[in-house]
């Protein structure tokens, strides 16, 4: 071995060179091992939260009342199924830009006047129930709120949350003087309904449950609750991984061809 002392600059730059590339790669490989752990801690997370969803969205229709209390709780009125009072206010109505079983159209949403003492300690007495699917061609059809129920009635449905912002910044802009929505802003749909925002709940309902048997051809579709989420975090986990073990791979071939460089031929 040489002493220091005796290093010649070529040999010290070398080694600090060295010395460099380690960390390097010390450091890319505590990244990656740090992702697969995250992934694989989103995973317990998804599945906790789809177990959840499926358990909630099950489980008896509650009184709207019941849900005020954990309104504040984050996700903790989301697919809870409630039931509540009222009648639909006719002729009005704004739509949603949606899918359905492979089909593009419109949720068509529509006021619901509460019975009172629904929902405590606000003026609140207006909720947008979104009544279901129809196919792209036949908004016009429902812009009256058609074939809603007449009268004072009883619904069952889905409790959603209403969102306070724009979830995503690729999403086209509401059109409300055409009533037309692209991302679910309740205050915003209220006002295109001709509703002081301040009179409308701070959720919305979805009419029906999801994968309960209704007719063919009947339109709106209630029961289009979409409660499956990608839950791709095991392959992400194995992704980054596996990069961590091609890394040290890579790295510890490349050490043992520089000692054993190949002879020329």
């Amino acid at each position: 071995m040489t002493p220091v002392s005796d290093r010649t600059p070529e040999d010290k730059r070398r080694g600090l060179g060295f010395f460099a590339a380690i960390m390097l790669v010390a450091s890319a490989f505590v990244v990656l091992i740090a992702l697969g752990t995250w992934q694989v801690k989103r995973l317990a997370w998804k599945e906790d939260l789809l177990a959840t969803i499926d358990s909630r969205i099950h489980e008896a229709a509650l009184p709207l009342s019941d849900i005020q209390g954990v309104l504040q709780v984050p996700g903790g009125v989301e697919f809870t199924p409630v039931k509540v009072s009222g009648n639909f206010i006719a002729g009005r109505a704004v739509f949603f830009l949606a899918t359905f079983d492979g089909q593009s159209g419109w949720y068509v949403y529509q006021p619901f006047a509460l019975l009172p003492g629904q929902w405590e300690g606000s003026d609140s007495d207006i909720l947008l129930v979104n009544r279901g699917f129809v196919p792209y061609d036949q908004r016009d059809a429902y812009a009256m709120g058609a074939d809603a129920p007449l009268g004072v009635t009883e619904i069952e449905g889905i409790a959603r949350e209403m969102p306070s912002e724009k979830p995503s910044s690729l999403l086209p802009n509401n059109q409300p003087e055409d009533g037309l929505f692209f991302w679910k802003d309740g205050p915003t749909m209220a006002k295109a309904l001709g509703i002081n925002p301040g009179n409308v709940l701070p959720v919305f309902v979805d009419l029906g449950r999801p994968g309960a048997d209704v007719p063919r051809g009947t339109w709106p579709h209630p029961g289009v609750t979409q409660v499956s989420l990608p839950n791709n975090h095991l392959s992400y986990a194995l992704t980054w991984y596996g990069l961590a073990v091609v890394l040290v791979v890579v790295v510890g071939y490349a050490f043992w061809r520089s000692r054993h460089p190949l002879e020329d031929a």
